[in-house]
C-alpha cells in the first residue's frame, strides 16, 4: 500500500493511555504488525469518539510549523 503525502508526517500510537509507539506510518506498522489501513482508521475522530479506550493514532506537529503560526499573529 501506497502512503501520500498526507500521512508522510511522524506519528504516535497510544494504545488507551499507554504510549505504544512513535514514527511514520511505515514504522509504526513494521515495529507492531497494524496494517497501514487500521493505523489510519485509529487517527480517525470517529474512532476516538466511539473507541476512547482503544487504539489512537496522533499526529505528532512540527515546531517549526507551530512558530510560524504562533508568531502570525
Amino acid at each position: 500500500m501506497v502512503v501520500d503525502d498526507k500521512w508522510n508526517h511522524d506519528w504516535a500510537l497510544y494504545s488507551g493511555d499507554r504510549f505504544v509507539t512513535m514514527g511514520t506510518l511505515y514504522e509504526i506498522s513494521e515495529h507492531t504488525g497494524i496494517s497501514l489501513d487500521s493505523l489510519k482508521i485509529y487517527s480517525r475522530k470517529y474512532h476516538k469518539t466511539h473507541f476512547p479506550n482503544g487504539r489512537a493514532l496522533i499526529r505528532i506537529e512540527d515546531d517549526k510549523a507551530w512558530q510560524y503560526n504562533y508568531h502570525s499573529f
